[in-house]
């Protein structure tokens, strides 16, 4: 496991495929939006700093990052050396971080992918700004275009999948409910849907989810794994503040799957 002070920049070769077409933008939106991306976020259970952009999630729950890394840190157990990982709904990039920090002695080949084009950016300048590429044989990050969860990477399998999935049941009203919205949980169905083309053998899935939208969401999820052709290896929990005075707590959890 990593230690909180450990830097990303110590040993990584970070891949991109960049092909975005210049953009032109109002003075007022060019300005809010360079004000923006020199803002830092410090996201402590992973010892980095990020920049971060209205439209892509900004990783402030520390708890749920947590779950996920103990997740990814359980499931280094069963991975090989040089292991095929994808981070899909990457967002910011802290999950590709953080799985590279967990698995860098395994020296793994990372794929993170999203969405919205504005995540796959935040996520490469993420990786940059905190990446040394001078600094080989620890792996491997490469970050696909945009495209919707499997379609960026074609038939490619995968060791890990790691997809921190959108558990609120309610419509995305804009770009950046995307990343938590997911009406009639239709997006979390396709993915495990999807989930065992892209398995190795021996491969495992992280999912995570929350109880926001009442059990039967969770049971409804459980539904989907089973007819997915998944079971359910181990789950992970933990609880965060809602801010809500109907709920004020709700619980999280981190799947982690298996064919």
């Amino acid at each position: 496991m990593y230690s909180r002070g450990e830097s990303f920049s110590t040993a990584v070769h970070v891949s991109y495929h960049i092909r975005a077409p210049p953009v032109v933008l109002p003075v007022g939106d060019a300005e809010r939006l360079s004000n923006d991306l020199n803002i830092l976020f410090t996201v402590e259970s992973v010892g980095i700093s990020l920049r971060t952009y209205p439209d892509v999630l900004t990783p402030r729950s520390k708890e749920t990052i947590s779950l996920m890394c103990r997740a990814i840190q359980e499931c280094k157990t069963f991975m090989p050396a040089n292991p095929r990982v994808l981070d899909m709904g990457c967002g910011s990039g802290v999950l590709t971080i953080a799985a590279w920090q967990i698995l860098k002695d395994l020296k793994p080949d990372i794929t993170a992918t999203d969405i919205l084009p504005e995540a796959v950016a935040m996520t490469r300048m993420n990786l940059k700004l905190n990446s040394d590429e001078t600094m080989e044989n620890c792996g491997t990050i490469a970050v696909t275009d945009a495209g919707d969860l499997f379609s960026p990477v074609s038939d490619t399998k995968y060791d890990l999948i790691i997809f921190n999935a959108p558990w609120v049941k309610a419509p995305a009203k804009n770009r950046a409910d995307l990343a938590l919205n997911d009406e009639g949980q239709e997006t979390v169905r396709r993915f495990l849907e999807e989930c065992p083309l892209h398995l190795l053998p021996g491969g495992r899935v992280i999912v995570g989810y929350s109880d926001n939208s009442g059990t039967k969401a969770i049971d409804r999820l459980e539904k989907f794994i089973s007819e997915a052709g998944l079971r359910t290896a181990g789950i992970l929990g933990d609880r965060i503040k809602t801010y809500s005075s109907n709920k004020p707590w709700q619980r999280i959890f981190a799947y982690i799957l298996s064919r």
